[in-house]
């Protein structure tokens, strides 16, 4: 589909402000394989999949969409650190998952930020972290020291396939034990990056 036509619709979805407007022009980034983080995690929000999340994966926290224009990071991060961040979603309990661009590694990683000082790498790529949601843990979870065993939620997961148009088929707990060894100068790079000194 050609760039106007999807920039026709996404100026639809925002005019208009109807799920299914935004579906479509949802849809269209799909097919021209440009959906984004925030663009997927929308995607599942029109589709109830996040709500689906709730009481079962993630132990019935929520996560929200991030919306860039009327939210701001809750944390006192220096800017160069914040432009090297990009807020995907909220959870219910204020903490933040965002791709992470300051690292060594090739790629872009997903990490998690906790409203309690929790901080973690939790996934290599978007489809590593569209895989754990399908799983019964929470970002806290993910966030501890040793990674948990985590129970597929095998109606979520197809689900989620479903929605996104791929397949989610992997070794969740793995490929978080892979994305942190991969990203070990993650905890040096948040220590640097407050802008207030911590202590």
């Amino acid at each position: 589909m050609p760039d106007e036509s999807i920039q026709e619709l996404r100026r639809t979805a925002e005019l208009s402000g109807t799920r299914e407007d935004r579906q479509a022009y949802y849809a269209a980034l799909k097919r021209a394989g440009t959906l984004d983080y925030p663009d997927l995690v929308r995607d599942l929000d029109d589709h109830g999949v996040l709500r689906d999340l709730t009481g079962s994966g993630f132990r019935g926290r929520i996560l929200r969409p991030w919306e860039d224009h009327g939210e701001r990071v809750p944390y006192p991060l220096k800017p160069e650190a914040l432009a090297q961040i990009q807020v995907i979603a909220l959870d219910g309990d204020g903490g933040i998952v965002c791709r992470w661009s300051g690292g060594a590694s090739d790629g872009v990683p997903v990490v998690f930020l906790g409203s309690e000082g929790e901080a973690a790498v939790i996934a290599q790529d978007a489809t590593e972290f569209f895989l754990l949601l399908g799983y019964d843990c929470s970002f806290y979870d993910l966030s501890a020291p040793q990674v948990p065993l985590l129970d597929p939620i095998p109606e979520l997961l197809s689900r989620l396939e479903q929605v996104l148009g791929r397949d989610l088929g992997g070794d969740p707990r793995g490929a978080v034990e892979r994305a942190r060894a991969s990203n070990t100068d993650f905890s040096s790079w948040l220590e640097s990056s407050w802008a207030i000194a911590l202590g």
